[in-house]
C-alpha cells in the first residue's frame, strides 16, 4: 500500500496531528500478518528522512513518544528499506529558504517567473510561510566533523593534504 503525508509538517506533527506513523505501523503489520512476508519500505526524496524517523519511532517505547513496537519490530516486519533520491544528509538550499525566503532555483532557471514571484510573493512573505513548515528544519544539512571527519572542509589543510 502507499501512504502519503503532509510534507509541510515536522515529523513529530505527522503523528500527533494525523496519526501517520501509527497508520504506517498498522499497514506494515497487516501486510506481514496477511501475507506472511516482511514489508519493503520504498521512499523518495523527503520520504527517506520520514521513513528513517519512522524506523526510529516504531521501536521507541510509547512512554517516550514512540510506537512501542519493541527493539526487534523492524527485524520482524521489514525486509528492506529502499531510498530513491532521498535527502538523508539534508538539502543545502533549505538554509536560504528558512533565513531569507530565497528561491534561487526559480530565479536562475526562469528569470521571468522569478521577477513575477518577487512581485506577488516576495521573500519576506515566503520566509514567514516557510518558517511555519517544520519539514524544512528536518531538511537542514547534516554532518560536520562527526560525519565527514576533521578536515573535510574545502581549503582546510593538514600536514598530508595540499591547500586547495
Amino acid at each position: 500500500s502507499m501512504l502519503s503525508y503532509d510534507w509541510r509538517l515536522g515529523y513529530e506533527y505527522l503523528e500527533s496531528r494525523d496519526g501517520y506513523f501509527s497508520k504506517l505501523k498498522a499497514a506494515v503489520e497487516t501486510h506481514h500478518k496477511t501475507s506472511g512476508e516482511k514489508a519493503v519500505i520504498v521512499s523518495h526524496s523527503m520520504g527517506g528522512t520520514v521513513s528513517y524517523y519512522f524506523l526510529q519511532w516504531v521501536v521507541t517505547d510509547v512512554k517516550h513518544g514512540g510506537g512501542g513496537g519493541g527493539k526487534d519490530w523492524v527485524e520482524r516486519h521489514v525486509h528492506s528499506f529502499v531510498n530513491i533520491a532521498g535527502t538523508m544528509l539534508g538539502v543545502p538550499k533549505s538554509i536560504p529558504a528558512l533565513l531569507s525566503g530565497e528561491l534561487k532555483d526559480i530565479a536562475v532557471l526562469m528569470p521571468q517567473i522569478g521577477d513575477l514571484l518577487e512581485q506577488f510573493f516576495g521573500r519576506r512573505v515566503r520566509k514567514n510561510l516557510w518558517n511555519t513548515w517544520g519539514s524544512l528544519y528536518g531538511m537542514l544539512p547534516k554532518g560536520g566533523d562527526a560525519l565527514w571527519g576533521s578536515g573535510a572542509d574545502l581549503g582546510e589543510t593538514t600536514d598530508s593534504t595540499p591547500a586547495v
